[in-house]
């Protein structure tokens, strides 16, 4: 939350020529809903399993970015599905930086709490993002077409990652 995977991954699709989708606002469009609804109704349990579900139907209709939401890499069958379908990259900002994106954005989340809860899942879901193919660090200017271009580096030194 807050890494800027849906503005790295408009810049990575462009660099590509891939379609970007955005998983949370498939998410909403499919079940008419928003997020933060879909939580309050259904638990984090439940909103996973929506998350899953929609992820499963976009897994393997071709090569696209899809932006997945800050805990989707934190559940088991998600995972499993991401590692069997593409590349995942872990975009790593430290958490101060996080923390001053999330608290600038209008954006309303969820699992947002003060900042010692938030650092507290910040470091619980750092350590399975760890996981991920490819791991970016994101710095303070975090220009989004500069992060893309390391993707696409990494990503072409390393072609055994596709």
């Amino acid at each position: 939350m807050g890494a800027g995977k849906s503005t790295v991954g408009r810049a990575l699709a462009r660099r590509l020529q891939w379609p970007f989708v955005d998983l949370d606002q498939e998410i909403e469009r499919k079940y008419r809903v928003t997020i933060p609804r879909i939580f309050s109704e259904h638990g984090e349990a439940g909103f996973r399993q929506r998350e899953h579900e929609v992820l499963a139907g976009l897994a393997f209709v071709g090569r696209a970015v899809i932006s997945t939401g800050g805990g989707t890499f934190t559940f088991e069958p998600s995972r499993r599905l991401i590692a069997r379908a593409g590349v995942s990259v872990f975009l790593d900002p430290d958490f101060d930086l996080l923390w001053q994106r999330l608290v600038r954005s209008p954006k309303e989340r969820p699992l947002l709490a003060d900042r010692t809860a938030t650092e507290r899942l910040w470091k619980a879901r750092r350590e399975v993002y760890l996981e991920a193919n490819l791991r970016i660090d994101v710095g303070a200017d975090g220009d989004p077409d500069a992060v893309a271009a390391a993707i696409v580096q990494r990503l072409t030194e390393d072609p055994c990652v596709i």
